[in-house]
């Protein structure tokens, strides 16, 4: 644990989490303060013992449906409309990437893991590249290089905004309000269930390889779909 914008000695060298080294320092004013294992890590995006935040939604008895987001479509970098009612059925997680975020490379990784080993059981992974943070520079060309060099093979979309305001995709206003936490940084991840429902939020940083996350994804495509969803989301564009 570190302190990018330490302003005295015990700021580099506290442990703890990033609030406790606010609490003690006071010092940070940066945006990107306090965070931990990475350089990137917005200071406000505090996470507990297991790495979630406290109102990071998990899966329960009670996962609000994002059905809508069905009706929906977005354009892959390809050019060609992706309608979202293909998605019926299958397992969805939907992350916001960052080709200059300090949690790319591990973060890819991953995904690809997960991708090649659960495609055939459901899992579809839609990327959707962001400067929502200032850490998407490329366009174009420059992204599908940075995705063939990480060897990610699941659907990239052009760039996007994800953050609240008058140019959100609409996907994003859908999940952000079943969540009811807001985006704060590049690759969270929403984990959607065969059924529509939105199972995880999950924030920049935390391992789907851990136990916690592995077992939430595996549940979800083990999952029967019972939830009748409206047939016409399959063609709507």
């Amino acid at each position: 644990m570190r302190c990018e914008n330490f302003r005295s000695e015990s700021c580099s060298s506290l442990m703890g989490d990033p609030s406790s080294i606010r609490a003690e320092c006071g010092a940070c004013t940066a945006t990107s303060a306090c965070y931990p294992n990475a350089t990137d890590f917005p200071s406000e995006y505090v996470r507990d013992a297991h790495g979630h935040r406290e109102d990071t939604v998990e899966a329960g008895s009670n996962n609000p449906s994002v059905a809508e987001m069905y009706e929906l479509s977005a354009t892959l970098l390809t050019g060609t409309e992706k309608p979202f009612g293909e998605l019926v059925g299958s397992v969805v997680m939907v992350v916001n990437t960052a080709s200059g975020c300090a949690f790319a490379d591990e973060t890819h990784r991953v995904l690809n893991k997960l991708y090649k080993r659960y495609f055939d059981k459901g899992l579809r992974i839609l990327a959707f590249p962001s400067n929502d943070f200032g850490q998407e520079d490329r366009d174009g060309p420059d992204i599908f290089d940075f995705f063939g060099e990480h060897q990610s093979t699941f659907d990239l979309f052009v760039k996007t905004s994800v953050l609240a305001g008058p140019g959100q995709h609409p996907l994003f206003h859908i999940l952000q309000n079943a969540s009811r936490n807001r985006i704060q940084w590049n690759y969270e991840i929403f984990l959607i269930s065969r059924n529509a429902e939105l199972l995880a939020h999950w924030p920049s940083g935390v391992s789907l390889l851990e136990s916690a996350q592995l077992t939430t994804l595996k549940r979800a495509l083990a999952e029967i779909v019972h939830v009748q969803v409206d047939p016409t989301y399959q063609t709507s564009v």
